[in-house]
């Protein structure tokens, strides 16, 4: 009898600590190791169910993609640890502004998407770039020292600007460049109007 008692418990410590291992392993597979934020791959995961869901019930959702200007300079003149600093505080601040229903994800590098169901109306979401664009207006303090720092940000929204996660992302990516070289004025003149 004490075999059999001592063997049904150890074999349940077993798959208890199998299945806590399992969940760490699941955690960091679909997150980014620095951020914490969701990882490339579980992006595109979920992207891909937001356009499934999104066929089916005929909904919308919105794409932003964020770019953080001059960032190589900043890993260049300062090191990668202010780098990191700046990448870790930006992902805090999205975070701030995120509501429960956005899936926010560092692609890699300096490059950051969110998901943003039900988001389609384009004042409203060149009401929320501009939100994004202020949580940068106060500096970000690297080693105790402020500094100012900006994100270029495109947009894409399911279905009027792609219906596959590669199109999305690609549009995104393009309108996050004519940022950048001052080419999107309708993005850009709405930032300026708004400040």
């Amino acid at each position: 009898l004490f075999i059999i008692i001592y063997f049904e418990v150890s074999s349940r410590k077993l798959n208890e600590l199998f299945n806590a291992e399992h969940h760490k392993f699941i955690k960091l597979a679909h997150r980014d190791s620095l951020t914490g934020l969701a990882n490339r791959r579980y992006f595109i995961n979920e992207i891909e169910t937001a356009i499934a869901n999104a066929r089916i019930n005929k909904g919308t959702f919105c794409v932003l993609y964020f770019d953080l200007n001059n960032f190589k300079k900043i890993n260049d003149n300062l090191g990668h640890h202010s780098g990191d600093q700046v990448l870790l505080e930006f992902a805090l601040r999205l975070r701030k502004l995120n509501r429960s229903s956005d899936l926010i994800a560092r692609l890699g590098g300096d490059e950051f998407c969110i998901i943003l169901p039900g988001l389609n109306d384009a004042e409203a979401i060149k009401q929320k770039i501009h939100h994004y664009s202020q949580m940068l207006d106060t500096p970000l303090l690297i080693d105790n020292t402020p500094y100012k720092i900006s994100a270029s940000i495109g947009y894409a929204c399911y279905p009027e600007h792609g219906t596959d996660y590669e199109t999305l992302l690609q549009v995104a990516d393009q309108k996050m460049y004519q940022v950048k070289r001052g080419q999107n004025t309708d993005i850009r003149d709405t930032l300026r109007s708004k400040a």
